[in-house]
């Protein structure tokens, strides 16, 4: 996480260049994260095994359907193969999470749920049970036991770098006073032009209390702007509701 990158806006290899939004000078794994910092994440990629990153995402349920109920799963979206990682170009996108790589609002859940979680991840379901004509439950959904996915000390240390992205980062919209939450923005670009104008995904992503997480929630804006400025202030509200629903 100390190791450092000089950013000065743009990365390249000769062929392809990937850019930020400006020079971020030198920043570690923290302040990458923090201030969303593609340069960081396209060098550090072409320094790493890529199956591992795949393998990970896999056992996450990146690329598949995730059932949440016997008739209702999501989209299984697209995880590339290591093969489609083959190039610089391919390898950058992945690593900021454009090219090939979709997903769903529930695959992201479920990676901010595991981070949250200490490094566990569990199976997600929709339906908690059935219950008959006098509301007593028949059948439950089997809450099956949780399988490790990353260190408890890799899971603190993303864990810490989420709090700080809300606390000085990029997500500072998403902060609630007397609140300690954790989250990351995204702005996607969908590859789509209306009138010229590229059409955006933005996102929030994280998860509260920070201390001891019991929610994550993920916001989605279809023709967003940015996450910050769509997705943040909607998470913001969503932890204020809770907070005086269930503590005032």
């Amino acid at each position: 996480p100390k190791a450092e990158y000089n950013c000065t806006g743009k990365i390249y290899d000769g062929n392809v260049d990937f850019g930020c939004v400006k020079s971020h000078g030198q920043v570690n794994l923290a302040t990458a994260l923090i201030n969303s910092c593609n340069c960081y994440f396209v060098d550090l990629i072409n320094k790493i095994d890529c199956s591992q990153l795949i393998d990970l995402a896999s056992s996450l349920g990146f690329g598949n359907e995730i059932m949440l109920d016997e008739k209702i799963k999501t989209s299984a979206g697209n995880l590339p193969d290591i093969d489609e990682l083959d190039s610089f170009a391919s390898r950058g996108n992945f690593s900021f999470g454009q090219g090939n790589l979709t997903a769903t609002p529930i695959h992201i859940g479920v990676l901010y749920s595991m981070i949250a979680n200490g490094g566990f991840y569990r199976k997600s379901y929709l339906i908690n049970g059935y219950c008959d004509e006098n509301g007593v439950f028949k059948s439950q959904t089997e809450n099956k036991p949780p399988v490790r996915c990353i260190s408890e000390k890799n899971s603190e240390i993303l864990q810490d770098i989420l709090e700080l992205t809300v606390r000085e980062g990029t997500g500072k919209s998403a902060s609630v006073p007397g609140v300690e939450v954790a989250g990351k923005t995204a702005t996607a670009q969908s590859g789509e032009y209306i009138n010229g104008k590229e059409r955006l995904v933005t996102w929030f992503a994280g998860f509260f209390p920070y201390e001891n997480p019991e929610y994550v929630a993920v916001i989605v804006c279809e023709d967003g702007v940015s996450g910050s400025n769509d997705c943040g202030p909607v998470f913001s509200e969503l932890v204020q509701y809770y907070v005086s629903e269930n503590y005032n």
